[in-house]
């Protein structure tokens, strides 16, 4: 595998629909009372949708490079450092996990709509 392409939006497209619903777990009542219904229902749906953005992004981003080299990497962080081991958590996403997103983001962006 050729050295993949370095970005640093790959892990919204996973946290934004996470932290969408952990405020709506947490704090959802409480917005609904204070700013209606609109409110909640804009907090449940745009994460969603925004990660459905990202993944378009990246989606389109993979098609135009040579069919060897479509990978993105997104490192979230040392993990493990050892004398000359270097381990990076991080997110590395090929064509075949964007179209599967994409699926997955768009039943569920239609779910919350």
């Amino acid at each position: 595998m050729d050295n993949p392409i370095q970005t640093d939006y790959l892990r919204w497209i996973v946290f934004l629909p996470l932290i969408g619903a952990i405020i709506n777990g947490l704090l959802g009542a409480k917005i609904q009372k204070a700013w209606g219904e609109r409110a909640i229902s804009f907090l449940a749906c745009a994460p969603v949708v925004f990660a459905f953005g990202l993944a378009l992004n990246a989606f389109f981003t993979l098609t135009g490079l040579e069919p060897v080299k479509r990978f993105l990497i997104d490192n979230l962080f040392p993990w493990i450092y050892l004398g000359t081991l270097k381990v990076d958590m991080a997110l590395l996403v090929d064509t075949i996990w964007t179209e599967i997103n994409q699926v997955l983001n768009g039943i569920e962006g239609l779910i919350h709509i």
